[in-house]
């Protein structure tokens, strides 16, 4: 039987025609997905600049806003230690912040934030490099599911503490997730071991509840490196007992205790443990349960399509270090379940994350289950976002016309200032000012006296609209 020998060498040219189309079309495919990704991290960047842009200072702003030196700051860091909180790196990044112009804070803050996101997206452990579906939905989860996310991400007095404690946190325990995790070598030289003990005693004394949930985190890593048969390294050590160290620190403040006499609410200390489990309850309850439901969907498809233990042991890690950090706040005196669950909701979403990761996408199926499911997030994040900015632009141009009126009253020589109260409130948690307090009515209280003394006036006070406009009427009318 004879063989067309130009027939075959053409069959095979084609073939190899084929195969060079399919790696240029490949290599067009990464290329342009790489784009994608770094245009969405530039865009994510600007999106939250401007929502900094369009917070203003705000109630704690002004009670730590009179230092001027790095000197002032560490004493007034130290003087809160003393005689009120033991959250002494994040109170110590919020007076350096305020000590400087606003627009610092913006640049600065919306980095953190996109670098929190970075963080989160790399302890997912993507097989692909640039997942733009993954880094999406770290994106709509955070804005969707943080409690108060105005104020642990915008504001500077609680995202100095929150924002900023989690980034230090999550970026403590990266080596771990690289080490153990990812299988780098991380040479354990001396300043690695040192960078690792101060890394560590910062990731420490940032949060009561997430630096527990972060020395909880390492001593997991360590498990799942044991189990692994890694050899355990100082530098892991070192950092553990940096986390140890600035923990206790923290704990033992004595500010903590004056401040646990004054939110004292019951004698019982089983009744208040039982209030606060119930409290914590139903704020996961209200505010967690569709982020929980999606981390059960991803950990069973993880479990039954992947069957892979050292994944599912990892992703679990991340859920139970995020319980175990929620219900922690049941030893806290301020029975606050806001901007403390931060710290937890960060843990979750990255629960959720790590699991996302992992499914494949290699079936026709599987990739109608991910766009329908980041379609749906994505439509709900959309009506949140605009409903969101709009209430945060609109509390903004309120803010700017109170302190428009107060420096024209200013320049006119009174500095007794009557302003009226910010109406209507704000209508979502994207707005910093969502739950903290105005002005108040009596002049005296610390409020408008740290306002008063930030602004150079002799005193302040706000009033209702109505009364506020009756007022101004009879003032402007007065005689000369």
């Amino acid at each position: 039987m004879a063989v067309d020998v130009g027939a075959v060498r053409l069959s095979k040219r084609k073939m190899e025609g084929i195969a060079m189309n399919n790696k240029f079309t490949m290599i067009a495919r990464y290329d342009l997905e790489k784009m994608g990704f770094y245009i969405l991290i530039v865009l994510s960047f600007f999106v939250m600049l401007i929502l900094n842009v369009l917070t203003p200072l705000l109630a704690d702003d002004f009670t730590l806003s009179h230092p001027f030196s790095i000197m002032d700051a560490f004493r007034a860091t130290v003087n809160f230690y003393m005689k009120w909180v033991g959250r002494s790196v994040g109170i110590f990044i919020v007076t350096i912040f305020l000590m400087l112009p606003k627009e610092i804070f913006n640049l600065f803050n919306s980095l953190a934030y996109i670098w929190l996101t970075i963080l989160i997206y790399i302890f997912a452990h993507s097989d692909k490099k640039y997942n733009i579906t993954l880094y999406m939905f770290i994106h709509f989860t955070i804005w969707l599911y943080v409690a108060l996310y105005g104020q642990v991400i915008l504001w500077i007095s609680a995202a100095g503490q929150y924002l900023w404690g989690a980034t230090i946190i999550l970026s403590f325990l990266l080596p771990y997730h690289m080490g153990f995790v990812r299988k780098v070598n991380i040479n354990d030289n001396i300043f690695i071991i040192s960078a690792m003990f101060i890394f560590g005693l910062m990731a420490g004394w940032c949060n009561y509840n997430t630096s527990g949930g972060c020395i909880l985190m390492v001593i997991l890593f360590l498990i799942y490196g044991k189990k692994q048969k890694f050899s355990l390294q100082r530098w892991m050590i070192s950092g553990l007992l940096g986390n140890l160290i600035g923990f206790c620190f923290m704990v033992l403040a004595p500010g903590n205790f004056a401040r646990s006499q004054h939110y004292a609410i019951s004698p019982s200390l089983i009744s208040n443990f039982v209030f606060r489990f119930q409290t914590i309850t139903n704020f996961l309850q209200e505010n967690l349960t569709h982020l929980l439901i999606i981390f059960i969907i991803l950990i069973i498809i993880q479990i039954v399509k992947n069957n892979d233990w050292r994944r599912t042991y990892i992703s679990f890690s991340y859920f139970l270090v995020s319980m175990i950090t929620l219900y922690a706040l049941i030893l806290s005196p301020t029975n606050h379940t806001g901007r403390p669950t931060f710290g937890a909701t960060i843990f979750l979403i990255l629960s959720c994350s790590h699991c996302f990761a992992n499914i494949s996408r290699k079936t026709d199926n599987s990739k109608v289950i991910i766009t329908s499911f980041i379609s749906i997030l994505c439509l709900y994040f959309i009506f949140s976002f605009i409903t969101g900015f709009i209430d945060i632009a609109r509390i903004k141009a309120k803010f700017d016309a109170r302190m428009t009126y107060i420096e024209h009253q200013k320049n006119n020589g009174n500095l007794d200032i009557i302003v009226p109260f910010i109406t209507p409130r704000p209508k979502t948690k994207y707005v910093a000012f969502y739950g903290l307090a105005d002005l108040r009515s009596e002049p005296s209280v610390w409020y408008n006296n740290d306002f008063s003394k930030m602004y150079g006036l002799k005193s302040i006070k706000a009033i209702p609209i109505d009364e506020w406009t009756e007022w101004k009427k009879s003032y402007d009318n007065r005689e000369p």
